[in-house]
Order: C-alpha cells, then sequence, then structure tokens
C-alpha cells in the first residue's frame, strides 16, 4: 500500500460513515412520516408480520454499523495524526495533515501556507515519501 493510499482510508471511512447516516436518516423519516389512517371501523392488519418490528431491526442494525465505522474512524484518525506529526519537516507535517486529516483543498493549503501550488506538491511528494519510508516500508 502507498502512503497516500494509507492516508486516503480515512477520507473512505469518513464517506462511508456519511452515507450510512444519510440512509438512516432517510429510512427513519420514511418510518415516522406514514401515519394510521383513522377510520370510525376497525382495520384488520396485514398477514405479512409486522412490518414495523421489521423495519426498526434494520435501522438498529444499520445505526450499529454506523456506530462501529465511527469508532474505526476514530482510530484510524488517531493513529494517523500520530504518524504525521512524528515526521520530522514542519511544512510536510502541516501539508499531510491538513489534506488527509482535515480533508482541505490544494489551493486552500498553498494560500494558508503562503506556498505556490507547486511548491505544496512537492512538499506534499517529499512527504509520501518520507511517511512511506518511516511507517509503510516494512509492511
Amino acid at each position: 500500500m502507498t502512503a497516500k493510499q494509507y492516508l486516503r482510508q480515512l477520507a473512505t471511512v469518513e464517506e462511508n460513515i456519511r452515507e450510512l447516516t444519510e440512509e438512516l436518516e432517510e429510512r427513519r423519516s420514511r418510518l415516522t412520516s406514514t401515519a394510521a389512517p383513522v377510520l370510525g371501523d376497525k382495520v384488520q392488519t396485514s398477514s405479512n408480520g409486522d412490518t414495523f418490528a421489521a423495519a426498526m431491526a434494520i435501522l438498529t442494525d444499520k445505526d450499529r454499523q454506523r456506530q462501529e465505522l465511527i469508532f474505526v474512524y476514530e482510530t484510524l484518525r488517531d493513529k494517523i495524526v500520530d504518524q504525521i506529526l512524528g515526521l520530522e519537516d514542519e511544512p510536510q507535517k502541516r501539508v499531510l495533515y491538513e489534506r488527509y486529516v482535515r480533508r482541505k483543498s490544494w489551493d486552500t493549503i498553498a494560500e494558508d501556507m503562503h506556498y505556490s501550488l507547486q511548491r505544496i506538491f512537492q512538499i506534499h511528494g517529499n512527504a509520501l515519501v518520507e511517511f512511506f519510508i518511516k511507517y509503510l516500508s516494512e509492511d
């Protein structure tokens, strides 16, 4: 695995959390937006079982998956931040942190650090090499 692939894991897990959260919100919305009709006569229930209970079980399972992903994300984030901070070169640390932890754009990083975009790319490339050597070359 390259250093870039390793560091991008954080964004991938974060995206998975976001997608699961959106799915949960949609499912909850569908469950709470359907109201039973108010009729004078008694309404016979369907024979297909308790669909509300089944839907709630799915929600519970999805929420558990999301909580597990949040734990994975927090653990991975802590590890990556510690590894980035373990690098020697300050500009390299900052570029990696801003790009992979804070998920800033290249232009924003260049502007914040008062460097040209070309210089940021150079720092980034060197940082990836140093990161790989220090943390990934033995794997």
